[in-house]
């Protein structure tokens, strides 16, 4: 869970956490949940940049497992360019 304007969203994270917590023991088996929910400060280059590099890692990992993703995804691309 990403919530922007982390000057705006303070006492939310502390709140989602519970939920974020109670999301991965009920899809454990499905998803790849983060435990921490992310403050970030839309405003800031710096900020957002660091969730990308987290979601692109995340991406890295999840193409090397499973390779047929990737093939989808290039496929629905190339479909969607005609």
């Amino acid at each position: 869970m990403i919530l922007t304007h982390s000057d705006k969203v303070d006492g939310l994270v502390a709140r989602a956490k519970g939920s974020v917590t109670s999301l991965k023991e009920q899809f454990a088996e499905l998803l790849d949940v983060w435990s921490e929910p992310i403050a970030v400060d839309a405003f800031s280059t710096q900020s957002a940049s660091n969730v990308i590099s987290v979601i692109e890692d995340n991406i890295v990992n999840l193409l090397q497992a499973l390779p047929e993703v990737y093939e989808v995804c290039s496929n629905v691309r190339s479909a969607l360019k005609g």
